[in-house]
C-alpha cells in the first residue's frame, strides 16, 4: 500500500493506492477464439488471440496451428497469411483452402494454454442486379433496383448515397421522457419484397437528379454499384428578363432573357406574358416564340401590340415537349410612349332628361385606351338633316355624358350626334353618327269619352277614345294611359290607386275592387316626361258577389269508357249576390295545375254528361256556380277518378269535408 501526502500552510491532503504484482499462467477464459468464424472469399479476416497471463507471452511464445499442424505464418507486410505484432492472425484475400480449425497456443514461465475455433469461407457477395441509369418525369415516382447475391449465413445491409450524401429514410426525435417523433422522408423509401434493397424515389424533383450509389455491407466487407437518375420535365423558368429601354415605342418593346435548364428535353419555344397595370392582370401576349442566343447567350424578341402610355411588366415561360415552365421573375416596369387615342367611345346615344335639354351619353374609354394624359371627349351635335355641325363641346375628364340646352320649344326633336376622345397629344377617331331626340314635355291632350262598365263583382272595364299620338299633342312619344280609381264612399282622389296601360289602347281592366260599390274612374295620357291632364271622371258601381256557396253532394257515375255522368245539389243566392246563371264542371288531370283545367257548362241544370275522357288517366273534378258577379265557390275537396277498362269493376269513394259529404261512385251499364 502506498500513500502520498501534500502539505501547505493551510493543511494536508492524503492519497492512497495499492500496487499488486500478478503472476499466473495464461488462460483464455475471457477472450476465447470464436467457435465459428465466417470469412468471405476474396475478402479479409482476422483471428484474435487475446490470452490473460502474467507475464504476457512474448511474440515467439504465441504459436498458431491449422488442423493440428503448425501454421508458421509469415510476419512480412505483403504476406497473404500474416502473424501480426500483437499475435493475431490476419488472412488477406481469403481462399477456399483457408477453411479449417485454427488454434492459438501461448506459453509463459508459469504454464501454457490454447484456444481454437473454426473458420468457414463463404462465397463472395456480389450485386446481381445493380442500379441502372433511370429517367423519371418531375412529380412522378420511380424505383432504382439493387439486389445482392450473398451467403445467407451472414447479414447484409443496403446503404444508399445520393452523391456523397447518405440517403436517410427516417429520423427519430426525442421530445421528452417516453415521447418520440418519427420523421419519414417524403421522397425516399426502401424497397420491399422482391425489390428489397431497391430505392423508391417518390414525387421526384429536379434536385433529386444525380448519381446514386448502392452499397451492400456485411461483417466480411462491402461492395457497391452506382447509376444516374435523370429527372426530366418542363424547362426551368427563363432568367434575367430585361427591357431594352431604347427600344420602347408607343406599341412595342424588345425583351431579352437567358435560357435556363431544359430539364432533359430541348427547349422548343417561349411564351411572352404582359401585365398592363391599368388592367391589373397577366395575359398571354405571344406564343411559339422561337429565338436564338447571341454570342453572349442572350435571347431577344420584339413584343408588338402594346397599348400606348401604359405601365407594363413582362415575364417569360419556356416550353419543351413535356410542357411549359413556371413564369420567370417579371421585368422592371416600363412605360410605353404616349400617342393620340386610337379608339372611339362605344354606345353613343342619349335622350331623356328635362324638357329643353338634349342629353348625350357614351361609354368612357377604359384607362388602357387613353393613350396619353389629360383624357377628354369632344361632342358634336347638329339637327337631323343639316350638313354642318351646329354645336361642338370639349368635355374634360373621363366622363360619359353631356347635356346641351335646346329650349323647351324644341321638345322631342331628332339630332345627329357623335363623340371622339382626345388627350394632350391629339384627337382620336369619331364614333359612328347616331340619331337621338331631345327630352319630352308633358302631354297636353286629354282622353275623351271615358266610361266604365262592370266586368264582375271585383272588376270593371274602362273605355276611352284613343288620342292622336302626334308629337305636338304628346310633346313626345306616347307611353300609354293611366287609369285612376277611388271609392265614392270613403276615399279621396288625392290617394287614388292607378293602373297603367302601355302603348296605344282604348280600354283597360281594373281589378281588386269591392263588390256592389260605386267607384270614380278617370284617364290620363303619359309619356317619359310624366302624366298629362286628367279626363272627366266617370262613376260606376261594381256588381254584387258571385255565388258564395259551393255545390255539395257531388256524385260521379261512369257512363262509358270515355264519359261520366255528374250530378250535385245546387246553391241558392241572396240579395248580396248576383242571380245564379248556371253551373260548370271543372276537370283536369291529376298532377297538373288547375289553371289548365277544362270547364264544361251545365247551364242551370244540376247534372251533366261529360264525354271525351280517357280510360287510363286519373282525373280531378270540382263543380261551381257562376253569375254576372263571376265564378262562385268550388266544391271541395276535389274528386279523383279513373274510368278504367273493366266493365266488372266497381268503386266508391266518400270524402268528408266541412261537414258535407261528397260521394264518388262508379256504376257500369251495358249498352244495348
Amino acid at each position: 500500500m502506498y500513500q502520498c501526502v501534500a502539505t501547505n500552510a493551510l493543511g494536508s491532503r492524503y492519497s492512497s493506492a495499492q500496487l499488486k504484482v500478478l503472476s499466473f499462467a495464461p488462460n483464455f477464459a475471457k477472450y476465447p477464439l470464436q467457435p465459428n468464424q465466417y470469412a468471405t472469399e476474396k475478402g479479409n479476416t482476422s483471428l484474435l488471440c487475446r490470452p490473460e497471463a502474467a507475464p504476457y507471452p512474448a511474440f515467439e511464445e504465441i504459436v498458431w496451428y491449422k488442423n493440428g499442424a503448425p501454421l508458421n505464418p509469415s510476419t512480412e507486410d505483403q504476406a497473404r497469411v500474416r502473424k501480426m505484432p500483437n499475435g493475431n492472425l490476419f488472412i488477406y484475400n481469403v481462399q477456399r483452402n483457408d477453411v479449417g480449425t485454427y488454434r492459438c497456443h501461448v506459453t509463459n514461465a508459469l504454464g501454457s494454454a490454447y484456444t481454437e475455433g473454426n473458420l468457414t469461407v463463404l462465397a463472395t457477395t456480389t450485386i446481381s442486379q445493380p442500379p441502372i441509369d433511370t429517367n423519371v418525369m418531375v412529380n412522378s415516382s420511380t424505383l432504382m433496383q439493387c439486389m445482392a447475391s450473398y451467403d445467407h449465413r451472414i447479414d447484409v445491409t443496403y446503404v444508399w448515397h445520393h452523391g456523397n450524401v447518405l440517403v436517410e429514410f427516417e429520423r427519430v426525435f426525442r421530445l421528452g421522457e417516453n415521447r418520440y417523433e418519427v420523421w419519414l422522408n417524403p421522397h425516399y423509401k426502401r424497397g420491399t419484397g422482391m425489390f428489397a434493397g431497391g430505392l423508391y424515389i417518390m414525387n421526384a424533383q429536379y434536385e433529386h437528379s444525380g448519381r446514386y450509389t448502392c452499397s451492400v455491407e456485411s461483417s466480411s466487407g462491402g461492395i457497391s454499384r452506382a447509376a444516374n437518375l435523370y429527372v426530366f420535365g418542363p424547362p426551368s423558368e427563363p432568367a434575367g428578363v430585361y427591357i431594352n429601354s431604347p427600344t420602347v415605342t408607343a406599341s412595342s418593346v424588345v425583351v431579352q432573357w437567358k435560357a435556363s435548364g431544359n430539364n432533359g428535353r430541348p427547349i422548343t419555344s417561349y411564351v411572352v406574358e404582359t401585365n398592363n397595370h391599368w388592367e391589373g392582370y397577366w395575359m398571354i401576349h405571344m406564343t411559339n416564340v422561337v429565338a436564338q442566343p447571341d454570342e453572349y447567350g442572350t435571347m431577344h424578341v420584339q413584343v408588338p401590340n402594346l397599348r400606348p402610355f401604359s405601365n407594363y411588366t413582362v415575364r417569360m415561360r419556356a416550353e419543351n415537349v413535356i410542357g411549359t415552365s413556371v413564369a420567370s421573375t417579371p421585368s422592371d416596369q416600363f412605360t410605353t410612349v404616349a400617342t393620340k387615342p386610337d379608339m372611339y367611345p362605344e354606345l353613343v346615344g342619349g335622350g331623356g332628361g328635362k324638357v329643353g335639354e338634349l342629353t348625350i351619353t357614351w361609354t368612357p374609354l377604359p384607362a388602357w385606351q387613353h393613350n396619353g394624359p389629360d383624357i377628354g371627349y369632344r361632342v358634336l351635335v347638329k339637327t337631323k338633316g343639316n350638313e354642318d355641325w351646329e354645336y361642338v363641346a370639349n368635355v374634360t375628364g373621363n366622363v360619359g355624358h353631356h347635356v346641351k340646352l335646346v329650349g323647351e320649344q324644341n321638345f322631342y326633336l331628332e339630332y345627329e350626334v357623335t363623340v371622339q376622345a382626345f388627350n394632350r397629344i391629339g384627337l382620336g377617331p369619331l364614333a359612328p353618327i347616331v340619331v337621338i331626340r331631345s327630352a319630352m314635355g308633358l302631354p297636353t291632350i286629354i282622353a275623351q269619352n271615358v266610361l266604365a262598365q262592370p266586368l264582375n263583382a271585383t272588376a270593371c272595364i274602362v273605355h276611352w277614345e284613343p288620342v292622336d299620338d302626334s308629337r305636338e299633342n304628346l310633346k313626345g312619344k306616347l307611353g300609354g294611359y293611366r287609369l285612376s280609381f277611388w271609392r265614392e264612399c270613403c276615399e279621396m282622389e288625392l290617394g287614388a290607386q292607378r293602373v297603367t296601360v302601355d302603348g296605344q289602347a282604348s280600354e283597360g281592366t281594373v281589378i281588386g275592387l269591392y263588390p256592389n260599390t260605386p267607384y270614380y274612374f278617370d284617364v290620363m295620357v303619359w309619356n317619359e316626361a310624366g302624366n298629362g291632364p286628367k279626363s272627366q271622371y266617370f262613376i260606376q258601381r261594381t256588381l254584387r258577389n258571385a255565388p258564395l256557396n259551393m255545390p255539395v253532394e257531388v256524385e260521379v257515375n261512369r257512363k262509358s269508357e270515355s264519359s261520366i255522368f255528374v250530378k250535385w245539389r245546387g246553391v241558392s243566392t241572396n240579395q248580396l249576390e248576383e242571380p245564379l246563371e248556371g253551373y260548370k264542371v271543372r276537370i283536369w288531370r291529376d298532377g297538373e295545375e288547375i289553371k289548365v283545367a277544362t270547364d264544361y257548362d251545365a247551364k242551370k241544370e244540376t247534372d251533366l254528361i261529360v264525354e271525351g275522357l280517357r280510360s287510363d288517366v286519373v282525373y280531378k273534378l270540382r263543380v261551381f256556380g257562376y253569375s254576372r258577379g263571376g265564378q262562385g265557390a268550388l266544391s271541395s275537396p276535389a274528386i279523383k277518378f279513373m274510368l278504367g277498362s273493366s266493365p266488372r269493376t266497381a268503386l266508391s269513394a266518400f270524402c268528408l269535408a266541412i261537414g258535407l259529404v261528397v260521394s264518388l261512385s262508379f256504376n257500369w251499364h251495358s249498352s244495348s
